[in-house]
Order: C-alpha cells, then structure tokens, then sequence
C-alpha cells in the first residue's frame, strides 16, 4: 500500500510542526488543522490504527495535538464520531 508508506513519511513532519506552535499554522486553529485532523483520523479508522499503535506513537506531539487540541472539542469529535458511523454502513 504506497498510500500507506507515504502518509506515514509524513508524520514526522506534521509533528515537527507541532513542537513550533500549538496548531499546524500558527497560533491558532485554521482550516489546515480541521483537514489534517480529518484526514489522521480517516487513516487511523481505515487501517486500523489508534494513537498507542507504534506508527504513531513515537509523534507525541501529533497525537498530543489530535488528542487535546483538536478531539477534546466537540465539534471536532462529534464530527469524527459521524464519519467513523458512516464508514461503517
């Protein structure tokens, strides 16, 4: 699965970022992190992954920024909530 490969190239990336500000483009949330947020929790649900799984666990910035920043308020959640619902039918 190269998208797999590729998409985990990425997340040092994404987590060096992270230790520079609070959000993926500064000092607050933009549309940048709502995309990314998305689109981590889609590759997360789609190969069965959760952020203790080793792939991710070494990116503790990341998963801070997944977990506290952005899942932490319900808008984010909920919406995580009903796209995970929807995979599922």
């Amino acid at each position: 699965m190269k998208w797999y490969t590729d998409f985990i190239q990425l997340l040092p990336m994404l987590d060096q970022r992270l230790v520079e500000s609070p959000y993926l483009c500064g000092d607050k949330i933009t549309l940048g992190d709502v995309i990314i947020f998305n689109e981590l929790s889609l590759f997360m649900e789609l190969c069965d992954l959760n952020p203790q799984s080793s792939e991710l666990s070494e990116h503790i910035n990341l998963i801070k920024w997944f977990n506290i920043k952005m899942k932490s308020q319900k808008v984010f959640a909920d919406f995580d909530e009903e796209m995970k619902a929807e995979l599922k039918k």
